[in-house]
């Protein structure tokens, strides 16, 4: 079948246009007609025509929703403290704070995570203005964490541990048992008379 010809000129598309029935009116004026109809309506009822139908929209306290965020809830937490669904607020933070939820969750707590620290530092390493001395478990683990510090043995070659052992307390390494504690000499000094 031959591609028909648009009344552009242009050939080799098909058009999607159906053939409207004799006496069919078009969809924009049916659309058109509807709206004239309901404006009517409500200009007879007294409600404003530019005044939106349906259920209120919720508003979300955002002031609210950001202290939330502060301490990491969730998005199903937000949601039940503020009475609404997961997603309205969803589409609540990308329609008027142009962002995911993820997105403003991961931001909020990255501003707490900075005061954390902040904290953290200030205990570990105390406060003169304030008395207060410095926290060594709290140092201990940000040396863990920052710096990566560890509890770990460090595994020594005996016969090293025992030569060493035995130059610093100048004594023969025959001397030195294996758990590292000097022989007693076999004969125990005289007590001293008194």
């Amino acid at each position: 079948m031959p591609a028909r010809k648009r009344a552009s000129g242009r050939t080799g598309e098909r058009t999607t246009r159906k053939k409207q029935r004799p006496g069919a009116i078009p969809a924009a004026e049916v659309e058109r007609r509807i709206r004239a109809a309901v404006n009517a309506e409500r200009a007879r009822l007294g409600v404003p025509v530019d005044e939106p139908t349906g259920r209120p929209r919720h508003r979300i306290d955002w002031p609210k929703v950001d202290a939330m965020l502060g301490i990491s809830a969730t998005v199903e937490e937000v949601a039940s403290c503020l009475d609404v669904s997961e997603d309205t607020i969803e589409r609540a933070c990308v329609a008027e704070r142009g962002m995911t939820f993820r997105e403003l969750s991961l931001r909020k707590r990255g501003k707490k995570l900075v005061s954390l620290r902040r904290t953290q530092f200030r205990v570990a390493l105390g406060s003169r203005h304030a008395k207060q001395p410095p926290n060594v478990t709290m140092l201990i683990w940000l040396g863990k964490q920052l710096l990566n510090q560890t509890d770990k043995l460090q595994h020594v070659d005996p016969q090293r541990a025992k030569a060493e052992l035995s130059r610093l307390l100048g004594v023969s390494p025959d001397d030195i048992e294996d758990d590292g504690i000097p022989d007693a000499p076999d004969d125990p000094p005289a007590p001293e008379p008194a």
